[in-house]
């Protein structure tokens, strides 16, 4: 993943990471990946969280476009182990989208 594409005001450049522990042992983290499609529509994208063997629970996406493109939603979330994927609808143009999962899950 290019990191000058993720180098912009509402990210850092770090592609996943910790975000806390909670009491009971579960972990929250977060895992970055980026998609580009130059004609808009509906995009798929994957994103892994290499901070847990297993998702329970997604906390929340966020989306940030260098390009300045926007989307209608983020649906249709499927979790296998650590990774999850997801359907970007009705995406503005052409362009790049950096997607943050942030999640729950065992380390």
């Amino acid at each position: 993943m290019p990191d000058e594409l993720l180098n912009t005001p509402d990210t850092d450049t770090k592609k996943h990471g910790v975000l806390f522990r909670t009491i009971d042992g579960k972990v929250a983290a977060y895992g970055r990946n980026l998609v580009s499609d130059d004609s808009g529509g509906d995009l798929a994208i994957n994103v892994r969280i290499p901070g847990l063997k297993q998702i329970d629970h997604i906390i929340s996406f966020n989306t940030v476009s260098p390009d300045g493109i926007y989307h209608q939603s983020i649906m249709d979330a499927i979790i296998t182990g650590n990774v999850v994927g997801v359907t970007i609808y009705q995406v503005s143009g052409g362009g790049t989208i950096v997607l943050t999962a942030n999640a729950l899950g065992s380390p």
